[in-house]
C-alpha cells in the first residue's frame, strides 16, 4: 500500500486503526510510515492500556493516541485511511473455534453478529465522517464473508478497490474508496 496522500506531501498523514486490541497494526503502520499520526480506537479500555504499552515498547508511542470508541466518533481526525480488523465470527460459530481463541479472547473482539458483519456495516455507515475526500478503509473479514462484505461496501456507496487472500489463498482483506 503506498503511503497515505497526505504523507506523501511530507505532511503528517492522520491514520485511525479501528478496533485497535494490543495496537499491532496501529504500531506497525506507525513504524513503517514515519511522517504518519495514528489514532488507535477500542471499546475496551483494558485493550488500549495494552496498545499503549506495546506503542511505548516500540518507539512510536510519541506519534500515536488512544480512544475509547465504539468504532469511530467525534473525537476521531479526518483521515486518509482507516483500517479495520472487526470482529467477523458470526455468533452460531462459538463452539467451532478452537480452545485458545474461544476461551482466551475477549468476546467483543470475535463475535460480529449473526452473519459477523454487524460491526463491518456499522463501520462503513460511519466511515465517510472520518474520511478525507479520496481517503481508503482496509479491512479484514473472515472466511467465506466476502460476498456479504462486497454487498454490503456496494450498498453503503463504496467502491471496491481491491480483495486480497491471505496466505491460504482465502479472501480475506477488501480495500475501499467512496
Amino acid at each position: 500500500l503506498a503511503l497515505p496522500l497526505a504523507a506523501a506531501s511530507g505532511a503528517r498523514a492522520p491514520v485511525v486503526d479501528v478496533g485497535t486490541g494490543r495496537g499491532a497494526i496501529a504500531i506497525a503502520l506507525a513504524r513503517e510510515w514515519p511522517a504518519a499520526t495514528v489514532t488507535a480506537t477500542d471499546i475496551s479500555p483494558a485493550a488500549l492500556a495494552v496498545a499503549a504499552r506495546n506503542a511505548h515498547r516500540h518507539g512510536v508511542a510519541e506519534r500515536m493516541r488512544f480512544v475509547r470508541a465504539d468504532l469511530i466518533d467525534s473525537q476521531i481526525p479526518r483521515s486518509d485511511l482507516i483500517v479495520c480488523n472487526p470482529p467477523y465470527v458470526p455468533i452460531a460459530h462459538r463452539r467451532s473455534l478452537q480452545p485458545e481463541v474461544g476461551t482466551y479472547e475477549p468476546q467483543v473482539a470475535l463475535f460480529g453478529g449473526a452473519d459477523g458483519l454487524e460491526l463491518v456495516r456499522r463501520l462503513l455507515d460511519m466511515a465517510p465522517a472520518c474520511l478525507v475526500p479520496g481517503g481508503t478503509v482496509i479491512m479484514e473479514f473472515g472466511d467465506g464473508q466476502e460476498q456479504g462484505l462486497l454487498d454490503a461496501a456496494r450498498d453503503a456507496g463504496w467502491q471496491v478497490i481491491s480483495v486480497s487472500p491471505d496466505l491460504q489463498d482465502i479472501p480475506r482483506v477488501a480495500v475501499l474508496r467512496r
